[in-house]
């Protein structure tokens, strides 16, 4: 989870600005309460205080902030009904005539012209109006004002300090934490701040309609604004809770609005005497916030979250088929405000419905107020034009921040699917055999969706048996289907429906018909002499071996049955050969192509000796002779014929020695 942490310093820099008013008295014929037997001759000397240097971007220097060009003074007496007036500009004295008594003072410093004659209740219930930042600090100014009770006795002098109408914020942050590089800060803006303010009580707004949004801006900030004393909440009991939910409705505030990994978030922070339930931005005071993001934790009820999410449209579609997105719209402590939905195209000319109803390019329509998400399908079509079309959406809330998505997709008119499909690589049962199927549609770069219908089983694609109704999908081009025929014989059919992402289809048939598997099978005899040495000699014996030779691996085991004749005979000067025979059954693995087997062995043979160069028969044996194949038969043959055999018999009578 991510955490968000505000930290924030309040420090009052603004120092009170005096006047001191020195005042001499003498006699006058003017009569006022309480003593008419004399008048003074009041003199005002104004001059500032002089004030710590700061420079700040987008700040008045020292010298403005502290400077007194012009000044209104009314001296007020109302149970007497006097009523005086001056105005002094370019200059640091002025002068009355009062009458000794006590006396409500009143100054509006900076104000750029003579107010001319006002009464005590008027000045304590006009506005000083600014529908502006710039209209504060114009002429490097800022109005302030001061008030004071005093009595005039004779000769004195008074001292009237003068404060200014506004408030300085000066604003820095920095991205820390888990936040770093992921946080993206775009904008810095001060949002309701006071059109106007009271000159000499503590004043708010009026209403909704005397607050202004200061313009955004990036990076570090120095505002001036009007006083805003929205009080305290003393429901607020941790710095996370100083939140648009819990303010004051009219309270001050600074917007921070950025990305957090794609998503929009926004983080509000309002400054007060305390960073937890007081909301006064008071005048003549500056207020410093050093402010660090570390994350978008929606716990922290400063932070509030919006994020836009559009399902992607599909590459293409049919020209008069319609495209649509789920749009999902979501945000966290926000549930205030007001959300409106816009778009606008990117390529081509689409027209854009949501939930149903058609919108105007570029034309705001409300979306959502108060909640905290939204989910609507929107619906693009093609304005009856071929190519591409792409539109941006946005959801916007009231001060502007804006979350955005891109669609695009491509809206055609579809080519006719063609398929084909190449001959079966072998058409005999117990045979695994394929084919190509070709599906192409001219233009059509996307996938194919094919739904299958065999007369038989043993079709597959791929991993996938392709059962009545199978569906899968493929891309343009070649798709290897094979076939397992089995025991299978006769006619087979696969029907094959092709579906583009356009939803027009094409149906086509393959057909073959499996032949019985006739299995070629060629057998032979030969001799075989096996000689070792004996004690007195060496041993000579003969053997009879069966070769079965197959031209291709047999499915299953077969059974080779068998009879041989052959002669034998003592193996002696003058030889007596007689008919013998020897029959039986070997058994021929499956996949195997050839396959030898001993089928008779005469282990008395005849033993000799090497006397020199001659060799001598020491001890007569019998000998074979002469083999030859009468009788052989190859099983099982299964009860559907989808296996013949054909028997070819090659003895060549000859021998070979071990």
């Amino acid at each position: 989870m991510k955490r968000f942490i505000i930290t924030v310093w309040s420090i009052l820099l603004f120092v009170a600005i005096p006047a001191s008013l020195f005042i001499s008295c003498q006699k006058d014929p003017y009569t006022a309460e309480p003593s008419t037997s004399e008048t003074c001759q009041v003199e005002f000397s104004l001059d500032l205080a002089p004030q710590q240097n700061i420079t700040l971007t987008r700040s008045l220097s020292a010298v403005d902030e502290n400077r007194l060009t012009d000044v209104n003074i009314y001296a007020f007496n109302m149970k007497a009904g006097i009523v005086r007036h001056a105005y002094v500009s370019g200059k640091n004295t002025l002068a009355l005539s009062l009458p000794k008594g006590s006396y409500d003072i009143m100054a509006i410093g900076n104000i750029g012209y003579d107010l001319g004659q006002r009464n005590d209740k008027e000045l304590l219930t006009i506005r000083y109006s600014a529908t502006s930042e710039s209209q504060i600090t114009a002429n490097n100014r800022l109005v302030c004002t001061g008030r004071k009770n005093v009595t005039v006795t004779g000769n004195s002098s008074f001292n009237l300090s003068l404060v200014r109408l506004c408030a300085k914020l000066q604003i820095a942050y920095t991205v820390g934490g888990n936040a770093a590089g992921h946080l993206t800060v775009q904008s810095i803006q001060l949002i309701s701040a006071p059109s106007s303010c009271l000159y000499f009580n503590s004043s708010k707004p009026e209403d909704a309609s005397h607050v202004i949004n200061y313009p955004a801006t990036i990076g570090s900030a120095t505002y001036y604004m009007l006083e805003n004393r929205q009080g305290t909440i003393s429901q607020i009991t941790s710095p996370s809770q100083k939140s648009r939910q819990k303010a004051p409705a009219l309270s001050t505030y600074i917007r921070i609005t950025g990305t957090y990994d794609g998503k929009a978030v926004c983080y509000n922070v309002y400054p007060g005497e305390n960073d937890t339930n007081d909301f006064n931005i008071t005048r003549n005071k500056s207020y410093i916030l050093n402010i660090t993001l570390l994350g978008a934790n929606p716990t922290d009820f400063r932070v509030s979250t919006a994020e836009l999410t559009a399902t992607p449209l599909l590459a293409n579609y049919k020209l008069s088929e319609d495209a649509p997105s789920m749009l999902t719209f979501t945000c966290t402590n926000n549930q205030h405000n007001q959300y409106s939905f816009l778009y606008n195209p990117t390529a081509g000319s689409p027209t854009v419905l949501l939930d149903g109803v058609q919108l105007t390019p570029n034309q705001p329509i409300p979306f959502l107020s108060g909640g905290t998400s939204k989910t609507s399908l929107l619906t693009v079509r093609s304005g009856n034009q071929n190519g591409q079309a792409g539109v941006r959406l946005m959801v916007r809330d009231q001060i502007g921040q804006t979350v955005t998505q891109q669609l695009s997709t491509n809206f055609l008119t579809p080519n006719p699917i063609t398929i084909s499909n190449t001959a079966f690589s072998a058409n005999t049962a117990h045979t695994a055999s394929y084919f190509d199927l070709t599906v192409e549609e001219a233009d059509y770069r996307e996938t194919f969706t094919l739904q299958f219908d065999p007369s038989v089983s043993g079709f597959r694609y791929n991993n996938t048996s392709l059962a009545s109704g199978t569906s899968v999908s493929v891309p343009a081009g070649k798709a290897r289907i094979y076939y397992d025929a089995n025991s299978y014989i006769g006619p087979i059919r696969l029907g094959v429906t092709a579906k583009d992402k356009y939803g027009q289809s094409k149906t086509y048939q393959v057909s073959q018909t499996i032949k019985p598997l006739d299995i070629k099978l060629e057998l032979g005899t030969a001799m075989r002499y096996i000689s070792y040495e004996v004690s007195n000699g060496t041993k000579t014996e003969t053997a009879i071996d069966m070769t079965c030779i197959s031209d291709k691996p047999v499915p299953y085991n077969i059974n080779i049955s068998y009879k041989v004749s052959f002669y034998e005979g003592y193996n002696n000067r003058n030889p007596t050969h007689y008919p013998n025979a020897t029959s039986g059954t070997f058994t021929m693995p499956a996949g195997s192509t050839t396959f030898t087997r001993q089928i008779y062995y005469q282990g008395q043979g005849w033993i000799t000796q090497l006397n020199g160069n001659r060799l001598t028969i020491v001890q007569n044996g019998l000998n074979v002779t002469g083999p030859q194949t009468i009788e052989i038969t190859a099983s099982p043959v299964p009860p559907n014929n989808s296996v013949t055999y054909s028997l070819d018999i090659e003895d060549d009578g000859g021998y070979r020695r071990d």
